[in-house]
């Protein structure tokens, strides 16, 4: 399975209120957190609270705040606990 396709499973599961915007011709993809009310930069929250190291979207430009980049290439185990860690502090109530 491909990494792309395992992390949107993962998200629809775990963070369904992400949309994930699938990498087109690179191993980045990008995801929106806006609808969690993390504010223009989740990354600086999530590694806070989550401990998982994303890409702050907002670094690359307004239209970004609020998304994160996630490298893909990377171990499947890798996504798998980031995504674990990601919606275990989302669905918490600590949001």
């Amino acid at each position: 399975m491909r990494n792309d396709e395992l992390l949107a499973g993962l998200l629809g599961r775990e963070v369904p209120a992400a949309v994930y915007h699938r990498p087109e011709a690179s191993y980045l993809g990008w995801i929106d957190l806006r609808s969690y009310g993390l504010g223009e930069n989740p990354a600086a929250i999530l590694i806070d609270s989550a401990r998982v190291a994303l890409n702050a979207g907002h670094t690359y430009g307004a239209a970004y705040d609020g998304f994160v980049r996630i490298n893909l290439a990377c171990e499947p185990e890798l996504l798998i606990e980031a995504v674990r860690r990601i919606g275990n502090f989302l669905n918490s109530g600590s949001v």
